[in-house]
């Protein structure tokens, strides 16, 4: 179960953790609330990491589900993240997380909807 230590290593924002985790071949998506569609590559999405993780924050992973395919594991994710005085830093967002069930299973893809209003 891969994403248990993806997951853990976001939440403390361990970037070892995340850079053993995702695969080389990495690639995320991230869309926002204007359509806007950004691909990043596993270093981009590593830098972007790293420098989200400067400032100390409380990162919030709901898992809602988890599917399989073939060797591949689903994981749906609503997260949020606060600062220190528990204020949301920025709404919330969803994701699909798709690992590669291997020896060493690695996050191969990444989809994030961002700046969604709950309902």
């Amino acid at each position: 179960m891969a994403y248990i230590n993806f997951i853990m290593g976001w939440k403390n924002q361990d970037l070892q953790v995340l850079k053993e985790i995702c695969d080389p071949g990495l690639k995320v998506f991230f869309v926002d609330s204007d359509n806007q569609q950004v691909e990043y590559d596993y270093h981009q999405f590593i830098n972007l990491l790293d420098i989200r993780f400067q400032n100390v924050q409380d990162w919030q992973f709901d898992i809602i589900n988890r599917y399989n395919r073939n060797d591949e594991e689903l994981i749906l994710s609503n997260v949020t993240r606060e600062n220190s005085q528990q204020e949301l830093i920025e709404p919330l967002a969803f994701c699909i997380f798709t690992f590669k069930k291997s020896k060493e299973p690695k996050l191969i893809r990444m989809y994030m909807e961002t700046k969604l209003n709950q309902q």
